[in-house]
């Protein structure tokens, strides 16, 4: 790779970990607010969360580089880019609404949104580079568990 394209992977990977940050800054003391809640089947211990979601945003900031390092029309790109930037809103939007404001249910909605769109940036990724695509399935899957989670948080809290 050329210092230009490790320029721009560290720019992504700074940018995106980044609004990952600022939304778990934003929805104020996560591990203490997880460890009030009641807990169901499979809940994760707390420090889970801080091990797995460094890992998702890494993954999803390399899947974005390799879409735009694609040599695809740019409508593709840009529609890539879009879908990717729709479903980081809604991960960003979640965190703090189910910690942060404490509303479960809005956070269900908006989660089952997030699924959604993490499965059709997973498809277009996929049709643009297989890595790509790759890239984003351990984060539909932790989604999905994390839709799990809220679901049954939401009953019991």
């Amino acid at each position: 790779m050329k210092i230009k394209q490790w320029i721009q992977l560290l720019l992504y990977i700074f940018v995106i970990e980044g609004i990952g940050a600022l939304s778990a800054f934003l929805s104020g003391d996560i591990a203490q607010k997880y460890s009030l809640l009641t807990k169901i089947p499979l809940s994760p211990p707390s420090s889970l969360f801080g091990i797995a979601w460094p890992l998702l945003y890494l993954f999803m900031a390399l899947a974005l580089f390799l879409i735009h390092q694609e040599n695809k029309l740019k409508a593709h790109k840009k529609k890539a880019t879009l879908l990717f930037s729709l479903q980081l809103f809604f991960n960003f939007l979640w965190c703090i609404l189910f910690f942060g404001s404490n509303t479960m249910w809005l956070a269900f909605l908006v989660i089952v949104i997030l699924d959604c769109s993490v499965f059709l940036t997973l498809r277009y990724f996929y049709f643009l580079n297989k890595w790509a695509g790759c890239l984003f399935v351990p984060y539909l899957l932790w989604i999905l568990f994390a839709t799990y989670l809220n679901f049954g948080f939401a009953l019991v809290n």
